[in-house]
């Protein structure tokens, strides 16, 4: 599962009721008022799920910018194409024999 998937997959799970029904609204006294605790206590999940996903992408976004800025610097110290399939051995960055 990719990044993607996983905060597609929290956000589906924690925030989906599958247990809505539409006659919901016709809840009397005790019933009612606990629907509507729960729709609130949701509505909290919810918020909080959206909170840690933009969160995540903060992370994931610092994480791919500390990747290229890793991988700029070997292609540029070494003189190296971002385009080449490279080997190491004994710390050295080869080419990567054709097969």
């Amino acid at each position: 599962m990719n990044f993607e998937e996983f905060i597609q997959h929290i956000t589906g799970h924690v925030c989906e009721d599958p247990t809505k029904w539409p006659q919901v609204i016709e809840l009397k006294g005790d019933d009612r008022l606990k629907h509507k605790n729960f729709q609130r206590q949701m509505d909290a999940a919810e918020h909080q799920v959206h909170m840690l996903k933009k969160k995540a992408d903060v992370i994931n976004a610092k994480a791919s910018l500390q990747k290229s800025e890793f991988w700029n610097y070997i292609y540029e110290k070494h003189g190296l194409s971002p385009s080449g399939n490279y080997i190491i051995r004994d710390g050295k960055i080869l080419m990567r024999p054709e097969k």
